[in-house]
């Protein structure tokens, strides 16, 4: 189906939703490309007025005008004034639907954090791969804060160093020439961080929680970088227990859920007959009762970005986490544990 009206309407829709878009994106706080500046406003609008034309011609506008103006401006010069309430309502009603589209994307989202009277004093991390390393940080920059951390397949604070070539091979697979990190360098690093309160005391650190898993089969974190990590938490005297005596491959080890053991491939959740997340909670908390059946409307989104200084993948975190709260924590009291995913085990991976 085309005509002339329906065209005009569909091109000045494009051109709105585009053109809108661009400026919503650049100066809505926390948005992707916030602070994007004229050069991407100018360009997205650009584009927009491109896309809008094709799309009005390809509807069955011969004119493309996608403004009352325009089009008042042609008729004007022509001397026919037939297309003007035609073209100029549904101009108004395209750039009326694109205004509204554009609106309620900017508003739709995740709900923000709810206040929820927890037990700050008994916060905890755990990771796995990168983010055993993001529990890592987390621990050690706020250890104030966090009581104690579980890792799976992690390594030592500090260990890129900002480099994201030492983060793949130095502190993943480590070998002649791409040699790990050395412990008194991160160590000393960690205490000039602290001296200069960028980062918590690591006099927190001492006996600390620590719980620390290397799986024998995993080669994409080799079991020496964990050893590190070990030998890191050592100089600050936390208590640790390490697991290396189970067959898993690169993966979040569970009891009875996932794929072989042994295995490293997505969605990176093995079944070792092994509760790994059990072990690493216990060994933080102590004695914990038996897990409850799980309640997906226990399980909530949230609205990351305003816990973001920039945007949150300038942080390596998505828009989006989750948040599992049960009924009985919902009055507060409960402690927190904060647990990171690895790369490809992301909501839309």
């Amino acid at each position: 189906m085309s005509s002339p009206t329906l065209g005009e309407f569909a091109g000045t829709f494009i051109l709105i939703l585009l053109g809108d878009g661009v400026v919503a994106g650049v100066l809505l706080k926390q948005s992707k490309s916030e602070n994007g500046g004229w050069i991407v406003i100018t360009t997205g609008w650009a584009l927009a007025v491109m896309a809008g034309v094709f799309t009005a011609i390809a509807f069955g506008s011969p004119d493309g005008h996608l403004n009352p103006a325009v089009t008042l401006g042609a008729a004007v010069a022509t001397g026919d004034f037939s297309k003007v309430l035609p073209y100029t309502a549904a101009q108004m009603a395209g750039a009326f639907l694109g205004g509204i589209v554009v609106c309620l994307a900017s508003v739709v989202g995740a709900e923000r954090l709810p206040a929820i009277a927890a037990d700050l004093s008994q916060t905890s991390t755990s990771g796995i791969s990168s983010g055993g390393y993001m529990a890592v940080q987390l621990h050690v920059a706020y250890s104030s804060l966090v009581r104690g951390a579980g890792v799976l397949a992690g390594g030592p604070y500090y260990c890129a160093q900002g480099s994201a070539w030492t983060a793949i091979y130095n502190c993943m697979k480590p070998g002649t020439w791409t040699p790990l990190p050395s412990v008194d360098i991160l160590t000393a690093q960690t205490e000039l961080l602290a001296r200069s309160g960028q980062i918590d005391a690591t006099s927190n650190l001492h006996g600390a929680k620590v719980w620390l898993f290397t799986g024998r089969s995993d080669d994409t974190v080799h079991p020496v970088v964990m050893e590190a990590l070990r030998s890191y938490y050592q100089r600050y005297a936390a208590k640790i227990e390490y697991v290396d005596n189970v067959n898993a491959g690169h993966a979040m080890v569970t009891s009875d859920y996932g794929g072989i053991c042994a295995a490293t491939a997505p969605p990176y959740i093995n079944d070792c007959h092994y509760d790994a997340a059990g072990a690493l909670l216990t060994h933080i908390y102590g004695f914990l009762s038996g897990p409850a059946t799980p309640n997906t409307r226990s399980l909530f989104r949230f609205d990351q970005r305003e816990f973001s200084r920039a945007t949150p993948y300038s942080q390596s975190l998505d828009e989006e986490g989750f948040v599992y709260l049960p009924q009985g924590c919902r009055a507060g009291g409960c402690r927190i544990h904060v647990a990171y995913h690895g790369c490809g085990q992301g909501v839309q991976a």
